[in-house]
Parts: C-alpha cells; structure tokens; sequence
C-alpha cells in the first residue's frame, strides 16, 4: 500500500517535471511491484512480504484486495504512457482480470480474497470502485475493446 501511494505521488511528479530521478525511482517500485508482488500462479497481486520481499504464508497474511489489483493495474498503464511495456501491460491486465472474475460480488469489487482467490470479505467500498473505475476506462483506451468499456 505504502509503494503503490508513493508511485503514484512520483508519477505525479513526473508529469510536470523533467529531472530523471522521479523516473528512476517509479520504475523502482514498478521492478518491485513485477518481480515479487505479484503471485505467478495466480497473476493476483499480494499485500504482505518478509525483508526479503517473500510473501507471508500465515492464512491471516495472505489475502488480496480487489481494489489493489484495479488500483496497480491503472498504475501500471499510466507507468507505461503512450510506448506500452508489453509485460506491464499483461500484467495489468491480468489484475483486471482477477478483480473482475473473483473480486465482485452484485456487481461491486469486494474487501479480500483469500489467497485461493475465493471471497474472504465481501464489504465493499468506494475507493474500490473508484479503482475498478479508473482501471477499465484506462484499458478501455489502450485497448478499444468493448469488454473494458461495458466494465466503466
């Protein structure tokens, strides 16, 4: 949660200014965020690491977010501006994917999943909407499909 507010202040700061290190630390976090964040089995993106960026294997330590995974996949689109980086992009797609097939219960993004992707808390809130929002418009532009557009 911590990485994903300070990519966004640093993709902030990208837009209205020119000195390289904002760059260079966003694409940081985005290294982060592929490399160790995300679970390769199931392309969903974790909440909680070791020192050594290892996912806690606790039940009560290993759940998902629905709204995180809207939230990083818009993160990872504005990430890649108008020149995608195709591995971004899969993966952001891939968390919309996740949010959509497991995360919604009557239309709305949930709480938590488990880490079996099953529901573990189906209280909704508005920031994950806003999220799942933010998420489709921005496939819904890189992509043009109708999926993304029907999902805004």
């Amino acid at each position: 949660n911590p990485h994903m507010h300070l990519l966004e202040a640093l993709q902030s700061w990208i837009d209205i200014s020119d000195d390289m290190e904002w760059r260079t630390m966003a694409d940081e976090i985005i290294g982060l965020a592929l490399d160790h964040m995300i679970d390769v089995e199931s392309g969903a993106l974790l909440e909680r690491f070791d020192q050594s960026w290892r996912a806690l294997t606790s039940p009560d330590d290993r759940f998902i977010d629905p709204g995180h995974q809207f939230e990083w996949a818009w993160l990872l689109m504005r990430w890649s501006g108008s020149a995608p980086r195709h591995k971004a992009i899969q993966t952001a797609t891939r968390l919309v994917e996740v949010g959509e097939t497991h995360g919604l219960r009557r239309g709305h993004a949930i709480l938590s999943l488990n880490s079996d992707l099953t529901a573990r808390d189906e209280q909704t809130r508005l920031w994950s909407q806003a999220e799942r929002l933010k998420a489709a418009l921005a496939l819904g532009r890189l992509t043009n499909q109708a999926q993304y557009w029907y999902m805004a």
